[in-house]
Order: structure tokens, then C-alpha cells, then sequence
């Protein structure tokens, strides 16, 4: 083993981005941040609930979504509870952010199965 690999990370931030992906996955599950503070703290790093939270608000305005999928459900796959609907496939580039959105939801929220008022107003519609 070389000199430069024997080189461990200084600051707050190197030290919490190399335990990122872990903390993401705990995060997922739902452990609560004072206790992933508490475990940091344990571990020797100088750490306060409000440095924390601050730390991983920067880190997720800097993480792509794909990224953030991946940390919450362990794998590249949709999660569980989408029925086996897929993303939207060959979006043209020129939609807003909002247009594509709409477009992804409408793939697994169907309004008039899930709005009670929807539902109704559609049972008068066939009678």
C-alpha cells in the first residue's frame, strides 16, 4: 500500500460523502436523522443535527433523480406498489418539465379509478 492510499478524508463533507449511498439507504428505510447524527457522532465525526440536514439538502439538489430511486428501492426497478407501469418512453425533447411529468403520473394514476367524485360522476355518465 502506497503513501496516497493511506490518505483518509479531513473535512465534515468528504467524510459524509463517502457514507452517502449508506445513509441514503437508511434514510429509505426510515431511520430518523438524529439517530444516523448519533451513529456519526459515534464514529468520531464532529456532527449536528442541523450540519446534517444542511449536508443532505446539498447533497440531493446535487444527486440526479435515477440516483435518488436507486439509494431508496436498491436497484435500478420501479418500485413495488406501480402495478408494472413503465416510464414514459421517447419524450420528445421539446416538453416542459411539466408536460413530462404529467405524462409520467398519468401512467400510473388513472383519475376516474382513483377520485371518488370522478367515479360517481362517471356511474351517472353510463346510466
Amino acid at each position: 500500500m502506497t503513501q496516497i492510499d493511506q490518505l483518509q478524508p479531513v473535512s465534515i463533507a468528504a467524510r459524509l460523502r463517502q457514507r452517502w449511498p449508506q445513509i441514503e439507504q437508511l434514510l429509505a428505510k426510515g431511520v430518523r436523522h438524529m439517530d444516523i447524527v448519533e451513529a456519526l457522532q459515534a464514529e468520531g465525526l464532529p456532527l449536528t443535527l442541523k450540519t446534517f440536514r444542511a449536508y443532505l439538502y446539498r447533497q440531493r439538489k446535487r444527486q440526479p433523480v435515477a440516483v435518488k430511486q436507486i439509494a431508496a428501492f436498491g436497484s435500478a426497478a420501479l418500485p413495488p406498489d406501480t402495478g408494472g407501469a413503465t416510464p414514459p418512453q421517447d419524450l420528445p425533447a421539446s416538453m416542459s418539465v411539466r408536460e413530462r411529468r404529467k405524462a409520467h403520473a398519468e401512467q400510473y394514476i388513472n383519475p376516474v379509478q382513483s377520485h371518488p367524485l370522478l367515479q360517481r360522476l362517471q356511474r351517472k355518465q353510463e346510466e
